[in-house]
């Protein structure tokens, strides 16, 4: 049952009197014999006779009884003594005990009354349940959220990411692309439509994408999730290092353009930085391949360069007008070198 709501200031004036049905008024005249009391306390009266259950004590608060003023609702158990509320004038205000009204004549049974007391539950500074306690969140090797990994393209770029408490979290591989997001693993499915791409779990908690003969396009942002909350990331960049080949002559110097004489010897040495593995090609710019044996006048030759680095050497004993032309020097995973040769004779040269 709903508390009964206290009486304003407005309701002390006896002009504003509560309404009272003709038993509320018997009521309140039977409670004001022999008392100096007001017709708003008689009201008052009447309101809590009506409301209020046998045996529970009426509290004067103010000018009113039973009731709350400016809003604030007080319930009185049965048989328990109220605490005694303050005066608006610093006085306290005594507690009235009246015994149990009387139910009016005719009226149904009186039932519920004042609302029990409210337990106001104690406050805490321990945070709410949902709120994960930081000693149980994963976290990453050194707890370091980001690498950076550089590779030599055509070799296999792998990405480390070791989870420490994962539990019973998942763990997935993203690329981001500006604002677009291209999920590559969830768990141990791979769903990249490239297979170059592969997810390789290594125990006990390394979850390692694999790109192998990366490319150049392969470069860029990639982010390993923890689907913790909030979400744990640990964010890779791939950085796909290109080699560029060079032609140079027998001077040592780099050339793209030479000049030789007819009857005259050409001795041309192709080299790129970092290229190890690749076999490096010389090409007419016919499309057609200068192979290693004598063929035409001309020789290829691999030779090993500094630090395992591959190097090709073109050499033509005598040199005739059909040698002028395009050379090409390339290998698999790194950029060409291109020379022009030009073969002049003896006119041209006059």
């Amino acid at each position: 049952m709903a508390p009964i709501h206290g009486l304003t200031k407005r309701d002390h004036q006896d002009s504003d009197l509560p309404h009272c049905s003709s038993g509320d008024a018997e009521c309140g005249a039977r409670m004001r014999r022999g008392r100096r009391t007001t017709p708003c306390v008689a009201a008052a009266m009447c309101l809590c006779a009506r409301y209020s259950q046998p045996g529970l004590a009426l509290v004067k608060i103010g000018h009113t009884l039973g009731v709350s003023r400016e809003g604030q609702n007080f319930s009185v158990a049965s048989g328990l003594e109220p605490p005694v509320p303050t005066h608006p004038r610093g006085m306290t205000s005594p507690i009235l005990s009246s015994g149990p009204p009387r139910p009016r004549k005719g009226a149904a049974p009186m039932v519920g009354g004042f609302a029990p007391s409210i337990d106001i539950p104690k406050t805490t500074t321990e945070p709410p349940p949902t709120t994960p306690d930081p000693a149980t969140l994963p976290y990453f090797l050194h707890h370091v959220n980001s690498t950076n990994v550089t590779i030599v393209r055509g070799n296999t770029a792998t990405l480390d990411c070791q989870v420490f408490r994962l539990r019973d979290r998942t763990v997935s591989w993203v690329r981001r692309r500006g604002d677009r997001i291209l999920l590559l693993t969830f768990g141990s499915m791979t769903y990249h439509s490239d297979n170059r791409y592969m997810l390789e779990f290594e125990a006990p908690n390394n979850w390692r994408l694999v790109i192998h003969e990366a490319e150049e396009r392969d470069q860029g942002h990639y982010e390993c999730q923890v689907s913790s909350h909030p979400p744990k990331i640990h964010k890779v960049f791939l950085s796909v290092f290109v080699p560029q080949l060079e032609i140079r002559d027998a001077r040592g110097e780099t050339v793209r353009e030479k000049f030789y004489q007819v009857g005259s010897a050409i001795d041309l040495t192709c080299s790129g930085s970092l290229v190890t593995r690749d076999r490096l090609v010389w090409l007419r710019e016919d499309g057609s391949a200068v192979v290693s044996k004598l063929h035409g006048g001309m020789s290829v030759e691999a030779t090993p360069g500094p630090e395992g680095e591959q190097m090709s050497r073109l050499r033509v004993e005598e040199a005739t007008t059909s040698h002028s032309g395009n050379y090409t020097c390339s290998s698999t995973h790194a950029r060409p070198a291109v020379l022009r040769v030009h073969v002049l004779d003896a006119y041209s040269l006059n």
